[in-house]
């Protein structure tokens, strides 16, 4: 039962990661959130934000970043479109910096 499950993983197209990016396989589309240096940015500069804030935020801010990452990826997956995703995260990493 296991082995169709791994075959999926490796079969092209299945997972797509925004433009510009390895979509070739779901382990490359699982693995853009940890290595995509604009997710890296973001979670660097939301940790200091949440470090700065501290008490609940040093762990909701994270927490809440991870389940966005997470119903983004699912939405991807069911095939829906988001327009100017690059532009979009990029203003994140932006407003999070000046934070």
């Amino acid at each position: 039962m296991k082995k169709p499950l791994l075959l999926l993983a490796f079969l092209p197209g299945t997972a797509l990661a925004h433009p510009g990016h390895d979509t070739g396989t779901v382990l490359a589309g699982a693995a853009h959130p940890l290595g995509g240096a604009d997710h890296i940015l973001a979670m660097v500069a939301l940790g200091l934000l949440a470090a700065q804030i501290g008490g609940r935020a040093l762990w909701a801010l994270p927490v809440t970043f991870v389940s966005a990452m997470l119903a983004g990826g699912l939405l991807g997956f069911a095939g829906a479109d988001f327009p100017a995703v690059e532009p979009l995260i990029l203003a994140s990493v932006i407003v999070l910096g000046a934070m």
